[in-house]
């Protein structure tokens, strides 16, 4: 099913109708219980990799409609697939010779790296004014809900 998805979304304008169709039914899923929040790992990392080829490969006119829930979700998953020990680090800076800054820097820039954050990038480029407008109070609640320094 996946593939068939990503060769539909990659075969461009010709099939967005279809593309679009496809994404209505597996976006749900994949961002439900049975794909990011299951509780097997496995699951979680076969969601993700799902989704950032769905972003990938997408048009914009295909992914716009749901631009706004995905970079949401993506947000909030900045911060749960950060490693715990990063944290524990961060807690135990002193242990280690080293600053909650120099963590904060390399946080950052492990962060900026990432293909969540490039999903989130491309996501943002292809906003259009309608979606900002549908995106700004989704991001509100991601700000308040955000758990740790990545998603903020």
């Amino acid at each position: 099913m996946t593939s068939t998805l990503i060769r539909s979304l990659e075969a461009g304008e010709s099939s967005s109708g279809n593309a679009g169709a496809m994404l209505k039914h597996v976006l749900p899923f994949l961002l439900s219980t049975s794909g990011l929040e299951s509780s097997a790992k496995e699951v979680q990392a076969f969601a993700l990799s799902t989704l950032l080829q769905i972003v990938k490969k997408s048009s914009g006119n295909t992914l716009r409609p749901f631009i706004p829930e995905l970079v949401e979700r993506l947000l909030g998953l900045l911060s749960s697939l950060e490693p715990q020990v990063v944290n524990y680090v961060h807690l135990n800076a002193s242990k280690y010779n080293l600053t909650e800054q120099k963590i904060d820097e390399m946080r950052l820039a492990s962060i900026r790296g990432s293909p969540l954050t490039e999903s989130i990038e491309r996501c943002l480029d292809l906003m259009d004014d309608a979606t900002m407008t549908e995106l700004r109070p989704r991001l509100e609640i991601a700000m308040k809900t955000a758990v740790g320094l990545p998603s903020k």
